[in-house]
């Protein structure tokens, strides 16, 4: 580092790019923290103006000797409670996100379980320690119709308290909702699975992270050389878990490869496919094209809903996807972290 630095100074022009090289760099960052202060202005202004005016209705109920009105006869935003698992037996517990799943027979399959939730077009995609729950809160906010948790590791989730009261957390309002973890273990991923069931309206399984980790611990993209696994963990959750159990994958170099992997995805058991139209080598998003046209592809091959996920960086982009793909619906993830209102219509900020 330092001998980099010693070299940059040698020269006059050296010395001018490596000072715009930071002008450049340091208002990117400006801008960036511009707006995610802004966000964070008009979310903490409607909340308090939220709470001012339930607590006014409150006060006026009170007074009046009435019940406190509900959410149905006030126009006030609703704050929903927010649900965490308890990490020992003294924390309390918010039952008011927990709904009953609908059962290994009465789940829904297909389309009728994507129109179920209102069959919900844009996407906020699951992403490893982001996506939480006052993230996505804010992206519905904003124009997004479902959320996925951050990716959650099966075997910790069921092992640890702690993990799993830091990991996840929702509330009522928190709908539709998918719940995506890694898992190489069938028997593990499904215990987890059910635990979170009652709080979520999916399981989604991870066969998309292209990162170190998920290699070390072969699980997400890297169980694509492992089709029988892949197949295991998606029939397991099918047949035992209580709510739809969905999949998110990558394609392969070639068209042929991809759409065999694809439909065994869906004959497994897979309610609902998210395609990342990169392979797993090709982990810098600035770097490669999403293949959309293999996305158009799986989508007209496969009977359940498909969803695009791949250079989505605006509103216009996203429909862009949507008409070139025929997908049922968008994913974005890292473009949501610096735009979290991507989704809206029409565009809270204008298209970079």
């Amino acid at each position: 580092g330092a001998r980099v630095s010693q070299r940059l100074t040698h020269t006059v022009a050296d010395r001018g790019i490596f000072r715009v090289f930071h002008c450049v760099s340091d208002r990117l960052r400006e801008l960036s923290v511009a707006r995610r202060r802004e966000f964070a202005a008009a979310t903490a202004a409607t909340a308090h103006e939220a709470m001012s005016s339930a607590a006014h209705a409150r006060d006026a109920a009170a007074a009046a000797d009435a019940d406190p009105p509900t959410s149905s006869s006030t126009h006030t935003r609703v704050v929903h409670r927010v649900f965490k698992f308890p990490a020992s037996d003294d924390d309390e517990i918010v039952r008011d996100a927990y709904r009953e799943p609908p059962g290994v027979a009465r789940k829904l399959k297909g389309f009728a379980f994507f129109e179920s939730m209102g069959s919900p077009k844009y996407h906020v995609a699951p992403m490893v320690d982001q996506s939480e729950l006052a993230f996505r809160e804010l992206c519905r906010r904003h124009g997004a119709t479902l959320g996925y948790t951050p990716m959650i590791h099966a075997r910790l989730f069921m092992e640890s308290a702690k993990y799993r009261r830091e990991i996840f957390s929702t509330t009522a309002g928190d709908r539709p909702l998918l719940a995506q973890f890694c898992a190489n273990d069938p028997d593990v991923l499904i215990e987890a699975a059910k635990m979170i069931a009652p709080y979520c309206d999916g399981v989604d399984i991870n066969f998309g992270c292209p990162q170190r980790i998920a290699k070390r611990g072969n699980y997400g993209a890297y169980l694509m050389d492992d089709w029988p696994t892949v197949e295991a963990l998606i029939k397991r959750l099918d047949e035992e878990l209580p709510v739809p159990v969905t999949a998110k994958i990558r394609v392969f170099d070639d068209l042929e490869t991809t759409l065999k992997y694809a439909k065994m995805v869906e004959a497994a058991g897979a309610q609902l496919v998210a395609v990342h139209g990169r392979t797993r080598e090709q982990k810098r998003c600035s770097e490669y094209r999403a293949n959309w046209a293999f996305i158009k592809r799986i989508k007209e091959e496969l009977k359940v809903p498909v969803l695009a996920n791949g250079d989505v960086r605006s509103f216009a982009e996203a429909q862009a996807c949507l008409e070139a793909t025929g997908a049922d619906g968008i994913l974005s993830a890292e473009p949501l972290l610096s735009n979290p209102a991507l989704f809206s219509d029409p565009p809270y900020y204008p298209p970079p």
